[in-house]
């Protein structure tokens, strides 16, 4: 909800949206499997760019290529 809240903000009320969706997508991560955490890595990945986080934007969507599906 936070990035569709983003969408629809602007200035210093986007950036904050923004930032509690990749505290969230962060969580996720945590405790997610499959394509669930496949998803969570991307919105975790999505955040970070959005906030000019490139390098770690980068490494965050590598990490998708490590998730096993079972």
């Amino acid at each position: 909800m936070n990035l569709e809240y983003a969408l629809h903000a602007s200035g210093q009320n986007q950036i904050e949206y923004i930032r509690q969706a990749r505290i969230e997508f962060n969580q996720a991560v945590s405790v997610e499997e499959n394509e669930n955490k496949i998803l969570a890595l991307a919105g975790l990945s999505m955040c970070q760019s959005l906030l000019g986080d490139k390098a770690n934007a980068s490494v965050t969507c590598d990490m998708i290529s490590q998730v096993e599906l079972s």
